[in-house]
């Protein structure tokens, strides 16, 4: 990784636009040329973060997201500062509009949430567990497909993901409110079936995702 002095990371974020800070400082810049910089604190105690960084994991998260056929950001370089203590990814954008600027400008929109249905089964089907999966990460790219912005909590497997697993990914997106309440606005019931309608599945199976599910979900199911 390319060790930068702090001057050239000051230089680096010269006439960027702060996007995100929290408690620790700046969290993600946009850059004068369109990039994006994200920075990833270097912890100082021992940990599995020491050995194989955030940072390093969301690059290879990008990479092995594009070889499955997903689209998502692309990578330029990964730079640490340690004057600062940060590991910065420098990246360029997934260019579209999130699907929850979309549904906040058109919560009528049955068609796109039949797509984000399917699109979680897909991703399931190639073995992509996204535990940060809501619509603020999912962007509608100028082709019209969908494609995945934030990268950094994911895990993967080389098979489809299991049915237990698929089912507590899919409850981790109706967990947050917005995405909960457009999707009870759709129907509950309707988004399950889009969702299970493209997985191929036995009845066994379905059976076996909706058991899983839990009793909050399950009971919106059963009112709808």
């Amino acid at each position: 990784m390319k060790q930068i002095s702090e001057q050239n990371y000051q230089t680096l974020i010269q006439g960027a636009e702060l996007l995100k800070r929290d408690k620790y400082g700046d969290k993600v810049w946009r850059l004068s040329d369109g990039r994006i910089a994200k920075l990833f604190r270097v912890k100082r105690r021992l940990s599995s973060a020491r050995i194989f960084s955030y940072a390093k994991r969301f690059r290879r998260n990008s990479l092995i997201l594009q070889k499955r056929g997903i689209q998502t950001i692309t990578v330029d370089e990964l730079v640490e500062c340690k004057a600062i203590e940060r590991q910065i990814v420098i990246y360029h954008y997934l260019a579209g509009e999130t699907l929850s600027e979309i549904l906040t400008d058109q919560p009528d929109s049955p068609e796109l949430i039949v797509k984000l249905a399917q699109y979680l089964a897909m991703l399931h089907a190639r073995g992509i567990y996204f535990r940060s999966v809501h619509t603020g990460n999912i962007v509608r790219c100028e082709n019209g497909e969908l494609g995945i912005i934030d990268i950094s909590d994911m895990r993967f497997s080389v098979f489809p993901l299991s049915v237990r697993k698929c089912a507590r990914n899919f409850h981790h997106m109706l967990r947050y409110p917005f995405e909960s309440g457009v999707i009870n606005a759709f129907g509950t019931e309707r988004f399950i079936h889009a969702y299970l309608a493209v997985t191929n599945w036995s009845s066994l199976k379905k059976a076996l995702f909706m058991k899983f599910l839990p009793a909050s979900v399950k009971n919106n199911f059963a009112e709808k």
